[in-house]
């Protein structure tokens, strides 16, 4: 931009179509404009641009042609949704609709129902088979087990099979629980290295679909999988959960019989 300044693409852009960061170009080109109006307008000290609230953060953050609708049950939301369209994506085709419906919208759509799934330590497959995260201060590790499925072939065709859904699963839970850092995954053990490199390949390519920048290792002989994602913000965890106030965050508590054993060991011993 000639005599106007330029424009820093940094490393959270690797791999996204030019079109998207054109669009982007042209939206930090209409912002600009309109501080610069603020700015000369201003008569008085004020502020001429804050970070905008958090579902403003995800319209602009996640809104592309590829949505049709969107919908919201609240008159000052709604609003503001529409005027930030209108200033900054005025050529997106997205209708906005306002909800005024008497059952609540997240039970309408199983919104909740989501919410819980996506907090759930257990994320149950298709197949019958499960994966089990655990999320801790230093990684977050995946373990994949077959649950109750057995397939109708043999045992290393099920293993496959089970592992080649985790993996597009996997991926999914990482994108929905916003996971970063060290991720380990523990597939189940394959013996055939064609199976193995079809996990690998597969996880791969899901992981292409990623908006955040991951980047991970080849399957070990244990079956594990070491990866990095970058953080961009808290995790859906971290976001809608506090801490227990029991356990202190460890996710467990004394059992009955050590509480009992403590008690008499205080007051009859």
């Amino acid at each position: 931009m000639p005599d106007r300044g330029g424009y820093i693409i940094r490393t959270a852009a690797e791999g996204v179509e030019a079109d998207e960061i054109r669009e982007d170009i042209r939206y930090l080109g209409r912002l600009w404009a309109k501080v610069g109006k603020r700015i000369t307008k201003s008569g008085t000290i004020k502020a001429v641009y804050s970070e905008v609230s958090h579902y403003m953060r995800t319209i602009r953050d996640l809104i592309t042609p590829r949505v049709e609708k969107i919908r919201i049950d609240n008159k000052q939301s709604y609003d503001e949704i529409t005027q930030f369209l209108e200033d900054y994506i005025p050529d997106l085709k997205t209708d906005v609709e306002l909800y005024l419906g008497d059952r609540p919208i997240f039970d309408m759509y199983g919104i909740e129902d989501e919410i819980k799934k996506a907090l759930s330590r257990k994320v149950k497959l298709k197949s019958g088979g499960d994966l089990i995260i655990d999320q801790t201060e230093a990684m977050t590790t995946i373990d994949v087990n077959t649950g109750g499925y057995l397939g109708s072939r043999n045992h290393s065709e099920t293993i496959l099979k089970t592992n080649l859904e985790a993996a597009k699963a996997i991926a999914r839970q990482l994108r929905v629980r916003n996971l970063g850092g060290i991720v380990i995954v523990d597939f189940i053990d394959m013996i055939d290295p064609e199976h193995r490199h079809q996990v690998q390949r597969t996880f791969n390519k899901v992981l292409e679909k990623d908006h955040a920048c991951s980047a991970t290792t080849d399957l070990s002989p244990l079956g594990l999988i070491e990866m990095t994602r970058k953080r961009t913000r808290e995790s859906l965890g971290q976001t809608l959960n506090d801490p227990c106030t029991v356990c202190a965050g460890r996710g467990d508590q004394k059992s009955a019989e050590r509480v009992a054993t403590k008690y008499f060991e205080k007051y009859y011993m």
